[in-house]
């Protein structure tokens, strides 16, 4: 439980996505109901962590820089980081 808690913290920190970490406490052998479990603990604690995330990532990809040309490729690659589009759309807009 403490593993998985801190390392949802540090990846909220970094920008990670809810998918992305879910997949990669997956892979590292942690129980499905576990990683569900803290998740919801977390979303508890920090209800706006995902979209803090999300502004996280695009700040570090740089996108919306030129909002009108890029704005496809820009939900494509946070589409592929594993946020949802509604949460990409609030954060590049």
């Amino acid at each position: 439980y403490n593993f998985a808690n801190s390392k949802i913290h540090s990846f909220s920190l970094e920008g990670k996505s809810k998918n992305f970490i879910k997949n990669y406490l997956f892979k590292k052998g942690i129980d499905k109901n576990l990683i569900e479990d803290t998740l919801v603990n977390f979303e508890i604690d920090n209800p706006n962590w995902e979209t803090e995330s999300a502004k996280i990532f695009a700040r570090k990809k740089r996108l919306n820089i030129n909002s009108a040309n890029n704005f496809k490729k820009d939900l494509a690659k946070m589409a592929r980081a594993g946020f949802d589009y509604q949460t990409s759309l609030k954060v590049l807009e």
